[in-house]
């Protein structure tokens, strides 16, 4: 990979708590703020009730050090521009050979 690592993404992972009532809330976690190249595949559509096409993209991060290493339970968003922010589900983790960064191939639904 020779790409400099120019947009700036945040990995989250699902949080499980319960509220007042003592019913399961569900929320989402920001474990790491970092430095991505993202690159969009292309979609395609599928139709139930409604048209929705699902978009892949792959995310290339920094080899993490320290700290929570990114699974496909995880997800990412990253905010393309200041009025659109892009919400993506990590479906694969791949480590490159030489430890030094992370494909994370992701799948985005739009609709």
């Amino acid at each position: 990979m020779r790409q400099r690592l120019r947009h700036r993404v945040a990995l989250q992972h699902e949080n499980a708590t319960q509220d007042a009532a003592g019913q399961r809330v569900n929320s989402w976690v920001t474990y790491r703020d970092c430095f991505a190249l993202v690159s969009d595949l292309g979609s395609k559509e599928s139709s139930k009730d409604q048209t929705e096409a699902i978009a892949g993209t792959d995310v290339w991060i920094a080899y993490p050090r320290q700290g929570r290493f990114p699974s496909t339970q995880d997800r990412i968003v990253y905010r393309e521009t200041a009025k659109r922010t892009r919400t993506m589900n990590v479906g694969q983790v791949q480590v490159t050979d030489d430890r030094t960064h992370i494909k994370l191939n992701c799948s985005e639904v739009l609709t």
